[in-house]
């Protein structure tokens, strides 16, 4: 079963490298501060074109932070929904995020006990999975 695992892995990388050449643009350069720092995971979409994902660092506290990149005419802006305390909520949160369909973010932390975390875009409100 892991070979057609990696079959396929290996089709869909050969299927994207035959096509036309990419190219890199760079979107947002993190300062490390409180726009955090460290984005160690990949980021996702959300159906009005912004990306969300994670910074191992920076936030408010230093522990990491949760970001959305808007895209407007002039480039992409910024903006931390949530700033990890490094208490009961964790920190350096180095995973990917997973977005319901209610516009939920969902990640953990790799410090403290695996816990959920449910970011609210729109309020910056904070809960734990269960709670």
């Amino acid at each position: 079963m892991q070979a057609k695992a990696v079959a396929v892995l290996t089709l869909l990388v050969l299927s994207i490298s035959s096509a036309q050449a990419a190219t890199q643009k760079v979107l947002y350069t993190f300062t490390g501060g409180l726009d955090g720092g460290n984005p160690y995971s990949g980021v996702i979409f959300d159906t009005a074109g912004n990306l969300y994902g994670t910074a191992q660092t920076g936030g408010t506290y230093g522990m990491g932070a949760v970001f959305q990149l808007t895209p407007s005419t002039v480039g992409w802006t910024e903006t931390v929904l949530y700033s990890f305390t490094g208490g009961l909520d964790g920190y350096e949160p180095i995973g990917g995020l997973a977005l319901d369909g209610n516009g939920n973010l969902y990640g953990t932390t790799a410090r403290v006990a695996i816990q959920q975390v449910n970011v609210e875009p729109f309020s910056n409100s904070l809960s734990r999975a269960g709670s």
